[in-house]
């Protein structure tokens, strides 16, 4: 019995040593396993992040194509016109930009502008009779659409719109006489405002090189043009204009006045404000609220006096109750008596009132 008990305790320390040895190769199985999957993933992140960073690159070059495609568009857009408006249109499968054209409503001052702006835009982009009416039907505004409403429906009649603009708002003697009329319009330029001569010098340049563009110099040798324009001058540049004309060789042209004219225009500009001034501008006087200022003439009649309102008024020669020019002791003296009273009490040469002049009154 006492040998089975020996043979047994033997026997059961070897397979506690058995087992521990197989569970310690299980754990360094694992163990392994463990890191072999961790290098697995260690080398996955690392190709992760290599196309991460691919992808980081190929977006940069995107966006910096991107960027240098944006510029160049811009550069191009700023080229062509900053304030067209493009619009697409697909014709045969390609995309045709159209750019709108200036508004037209008719004015004959507007046409040559416009008709230049539809030849470009026409022979540079290359546009059809449709793209072209598209334009026309956009762009024209009301009495220049009016006129040629029913020829907008077809692309064939685009020729026939434009020839029909041109003889109803284009014609040189319409531009000549827009210009005529700017000239007739302007107000003459009295002694007390000669700051209006330089507007008035503006004009008459602005005339002159409207009609050399428009290939019109003979109108320039108008002397009843030129008669006209000197009228508008007050009379004492009147005679600095006649005394210059005396020192020219041959007949005096608008384009010597023009030139003679902006030589006075710029001696005015240079001259000190309050000396350049206008002195047409009248200061405003406040009269009191309980007076009636109505301007009345030296030969007006008693029925106009009786028109008077009902505010009591204190005659300055008798001291009555009516105005001095229904005065009869101020009627019954002479014209130098009266002129001398009325400058004693210092009142309008006009209305014989207190307050003002005859220039405010």
């Amino acid at each position: 019995m006492s040998r089975r008990n020996n043979k047994s305790s033997c026997e059961t320390p070897v397979s506690s040593r058995c087992q521990e040895q197989t569970s310690m190769q299980d754990v360094l199985k694992a163990i392994q396993a463990l890191q072999q999957t961790v290098n697995e993933v260690r080398a996955e992140t690392v190709s992760n992040r290599e196309d991460i960073s691919n992808l980081r690159g190929q977006l940069a070059n995107d966006k910096s194509v991107t960027h240098e495609k944006k510029d160049e568009i811009g550069k191009i857009d700023q080229d062509e016109d900053e304030r067209c408006t493009a619009k697409v249109v697909c014709s045969g499968g390609e995309g045709i930009r159209l750019y709108d054209l200036p508004k037209f409503n008719g004015n004959a001052e507007q046409c040559p502008l416009f008709r230049a702006s539809f030849e470009d835009t026409t022979k540079t982009f290359k546009y059809t009779n449709r793209h072209n009416l598209m334009h026309l039907q956009e762009c024209l505004m009301h009495e220049a659409k009016d006129v040629v409403q029913s020829l907008l429906i077809y692309p064939s009649n685009v020729l026939a719109v434009m020839k029909e603009l041109e003889f109803r708002f284009g014609r040189l003697d319409l531009l000549i006489r827009s210009q005529l009329d700017k000239i007739q319009q302007f107000e003459r330029v009295m002694e007390r405002n000669v700051d209006s001569l330089i507007a008035l010098s503006s004009l008459v340049r602005n005339f002159v090189a409207f009609l050399s563009s428009a290939k019109c110099e003979q109108h320039l040798n108008n002397p009843i043009l030129l008669e006209q324009l000197v009228y508008k001058l007050p009379p004492s540049k009147q005679f600095e204009w006649a005394r210059h004309a005396t020192t020219l060789k041959e007949y005096p042209t608008i384009k010597q006045f023009s030139v003679w004219l902006s030589e006075i225009a710029k001696i005015i500009c240079l001259l000190p404000q309050p000396l350049c001034q206008s002195k047409a501008e009248k200061p405003k006087i406040t009269m009191p609220a309980t007076q009636n200022y109505t301007r009345r003439v030296m030969y007006a009649q008693n029925h106009e006096m009786g028109q008077e309102n009902h505010l009591e008024v204190k005659c300055f020669e008798c001291a009555g109750p009516h105005l001095i020019v229904t005065c009869e002791a101020f009627l019954s003296k002479n014209v130098q008596q009266r002129w001398v009273k009325v400058k004693q009490l210092r009142s309008c040469f006009s209305c014989l009132r207190k307050g003002h002049n005859v220039i405010q009154c």
